[in-house]
């Protein structure tokens, strides 16, 4: 037998979507989180976690699909800041968040559109790391 325990449950997290928040997946060690619905305008929101333990958004949120965005995969942290999205508009879409330039904020940027399928993809994820990206 082993005892768990945790400094603080949970923390309440206001996100921008309008719509139901279809998933919401930490980075490998639980810094960062992302979150992605169906909504209006789907899109992505990627969080932080500051020194007090507060989730703040970092980013604006961005565009990421033309349909509800169902599931989002952080790669490994050796290949950088990673996400693939996967949405019922049958894409898969790859981004990679790139410093900021000059005082600006950090941006996410697409680095690839995976476009094959005929019907809307439900789940995505990375390879394990060592298989590479």
């Amino acid at each position: 037998f082993f005892v768990v325990r945790f400094q603080k449950m949970a923390n309440l997290i206001n996100t921008s979507h309008t719509g139901y928040v279809k998933d919401v997946q930490f980075n490998h060690d639980g810094q960062r989180l992302a979150t992605c619905s169906a909504d209006s305008r789907p899109r992505i929101e990627v969080y932080d976690k500051d020194n007090a333990g507060q989730w703040t958004i970092r980013h604006l949120p961005w565009s990421a699909h033309e349909q509800t965005i169902n599931k989002l995969c952080w790669a490994h942290p050796r290949f950088g800041q990673i996400i693939a999205s996967c949405s019922d508009d049958t894409s898969v879409e790859i981004w990679e968040e790139l410093d900021a330039i000059s005082g600006s904020q950090p941006k996410w940027h697409k680095r690839a559109t995976l476009s094959d399928a005929r019907k809307p993809i439900k789940d995505v994820a990375f390879c394990p790391s060592h298989l590479g990206l």
